[in-house]
């Protein structure tokens, strides 16, 4: 054997050795990412998709907790805080707890005085005859769907005629339920099964 020929075996022995240790750490390496691996597949958290927000959306009908208003100059962590009182946020400034309660004294008056009359009526006019407990029960639910109904109608109106005043509003929510109530009776009288009383 010549010198170049153990030469070429030194060299390829050190390459062999080279090649052994990267392998090693090539071993090692995968085994420490299994590890990992399956260290988060035990500890899988909940993952968060992408987040949209659609401001326009959005209806907000009570504000409440605290408004971070911005970091101190001087970069320190500290936060003023701004508190917001929980309080219901109205369609309007102008819709006032004393005005709902006019408006609703004022159609549980209505149907109090009226409602029996135009249920009396629609009787007569489609040939139905209610007993007291069944016509009872009519106004009664007329009476329970007041609330919500003063709600919607104040909203719709106000939305449709924004330049009406406190009292002109008033007037054409109380005008609007009264008219309900009353096509909503005829609906019922004209359209309910018979024997249904």
């Amino acid at each position: 054997m010549g010198p170049d020929w153990i030469n070429y075996m030194n060299e390829l022995s050190k390459y062999m050795k080279f090649q052994a240790e990267k392998i090693t750490r090539l071993e090692n390496l995968m085994v420490e990412l299994e590890d990992k691996i399956n260290e988060l597949k035990k500890n899988k958290g909940p993952s968060i998709e992408k987040v949209e927000y659609k401001f326009d959306q959005l209806k907000i009908e009570t504000l409440e907790g605290t408004l971070n208003i911005g970091l101190t100059p001087n970069g320190e962590n500290m936060l003023e805080d701004f508190q917001v009182e929980n309080k219901e946020i109205s369609v309007s400034q102008q819709y006032t707890q004393e005005m709902k309660e006019r408006i609703h004294h004022h159609l549980f008056q209505f149907v109090n005085e009226e409602g029996l009359k135009h249920l009396l009526e629609l009787e007569r006019t489609y040939d139905e005859t209610f007993d007291e407990k069944y016509r009872e029960m009519i106004i009664d639910d007329i009476r329970n769907q007041i609330p919500h109904r003063i709600n919607e109608n104040y909203k719709k109106i106000k939305q449709k005629e924004p330049s009406l005043t406190n009292e002109q509003l008033e007037h054409a929510v109380c005008a609007s339920i009264k008219n309900e109530i009353i096509t909503g009776l005829q609906s019922f009288v004209k359209h309910k099964p018979k024997g249904e009383d």
